[in-house]
Parts: structure tokens; C-alpha cells; sequence
């Protein structure tokens, strides 16, 4: 039991975001709030990051998102191509249209 809490403690980071630096960090998406994504990486710890200097994110994790119409979307949150547009489900819409995202475990 306590080996596969620790497994599960130390799972693989995969998720993506590029800055409009052009770096790219490999990770784990905690949430969005308040235009600050908080994200958590193996070697930089977790980083605060500015929601409008991302311009792609990348996770097959499965997220609630409010959008600045009040809407709320289920989903992995994945790029489509286009700088600073992201795939939520079914629904693709400018990043900037996101308030807050939160993990669903």
C-alpha cells in the first residue's frame, strides 16, 4: 500500500505550456485563478505564471473551467494549432476567455 502512495505521489509530470518567450516547461496544471496559472514541475518547483504570457497548454487531465461568460466547461484542456486558443472537450475559445480552472481528480 505505502509503495503504490508513493507511486501515485511521484507520478509523471506530462502536461505542456509555451511561454510567448518561446519556452516550453513540462509539468503538472494545479489551477488557474485570478490570471495566474499555478503549475508544478519536478526541478523549478511550483511556479506562478502570468495566464497572458502562456500561449499554449497541453494536459490530458480533466479540468472544470469558468469561462468570462459564465459558462462552465468539463474537459482536458488541449492546443489546436492556434496561439493562445485552447480545446476544452468539445469547445475550442481564446485563453484569454478562461477565469478559473481547477483540477478534478
Amino acid at each position: 500500500l505505502f509503495g503504490l502512495l508513493a507511486e501515485a505521489g511521484n507520478a509523471q509530470k506530462t502536461d505542456l505550456i509555451a511561454l510567448d518567450n518561446g519556452n516550453q516547461v513540462i509539468g503538472e496544471v494545479k489551477s488557474l485563478s485570478r490570471g495566474t496559472l499555478t503549475y508544478k514541475t519536478d526541478h523549478m518547483g511550483t511556479l506562478s505564471v502570468k495566464w497572458e504570457h502562456v500561449v499554449m497548454i497541453d494536459s490530458d487531465k480533466q479540468f472544470q473551467v469558468e469561462t468570462q461568460d459564465g459558462r462552465v466547461l468539463l474537459g482536458d484542456l488541449r492546443p489546436t494549432g492556434e496561439s493562445r486558443m485552447v480545446q476544452i472537450g468539445a469547445d475550442t475559445l481564446p485563453m484569454i476567455e478562461l477565469v478559473v480552472a481547477t483540477r478534478i481528480r
